[in-house]
């Protein structure tokens, strides 16, 4: 039972550390990344998967010295140097990538938000004419297979009002603590800012189109000038 105990306490320790070391970035990246996992449910989900590449690097090791197979490697590569670069893959690269793979998915939704970000506006535009900002919102989360990464940072939204009751500026600031885009953050907050004081919202949407559209003019004109 003593022992049971130090080893909890042990990785409890441990898990406290890592907490340090990577900071709050771990738990804000898995929101972003829309990751279901605690900070602590995928750092214990990473040792293990570490612990286990440990486990077949070393059985791969033990494998090829007591049979003495090599499988032709040694013939393009020294053994030692072979075993330092397998041994680095299995046990601090497994460990790295699996630390920084929230962050890669946050990165990849946060370049499908800004791709489908300009299209969503337009929309929400025309809706906002006959809807309420809330319903316009809910009809985006709607529509996922037109607008995407968009519809999930909504439908977060869509879930802290009609789930947890908050209102609809609490769920707007919400959701841009979490969005990995910049741009859907800032446009979010200006939206939250124009309902708050009663401002007209189809006017917004509709400038905001418009400055999507004059922003992806002006890049296609780079492009086709470089």
């Amino acid at each position: 039972m003593t022992v049971n105990s130090s080893m909890r306490s042990l990785g409890a320790s441990f898990e406290r550390f890592e907490l340090v070391v990577l900071g709050t970035n771990l738990k804000k990246d898995l929101r972003s990344a829309h990751l279901p996992y605690t900070a602590e449910q995928y750092l214990r989900t990473t040792r293990i998967n570490s612990a286990a590449s440990i486990a077949l690097f070393f059985g791969f090791f033990a494998f090829v010295q007591i049979t003495g197979y090599d499988f032709g490697l040694f013939t393009l590569i020294p053994p030692l140097l072979f075993w330092l670069f397998l041994f680095a893959i299995c046990v601090p690269g497994v460990y790295l990538f699996q630390v920084y793979y929230p962050v890669l998915l946050a990165q990849g939704r946060k370049t499908k938000i800004d791709l489908d970000l300009p299209y969503a506006v337009s929309y929400m535009q025309a809706l906002s004419t006959t809807m309420s900002p809330f319903e316009v919102i809910k009809r985006i989360y709607e529509e996922k297979s037109m607008f995407g990464e968009v519809s999930l940072e909504f439908g977060q939204v869509v879930r802290d009002v009609e789930l947890f009751g908050d209102d609809l500026i609490t769920a707007l600031r919400n959701v841009q603590k979490t969005t990995p885009s910049p741009l859907f953050r800032d446009f979010i907050n200006d939206l939250g800012v124009v309902y708050e004081s009663g401002g007209d919202i189809t006017a917004y949407l509709s400038s905001k189109t418009v400055f999507f559209h004059e922003q992806a003019k002006r890049e296609l004109d780079l492009l086709l000038k470089t």
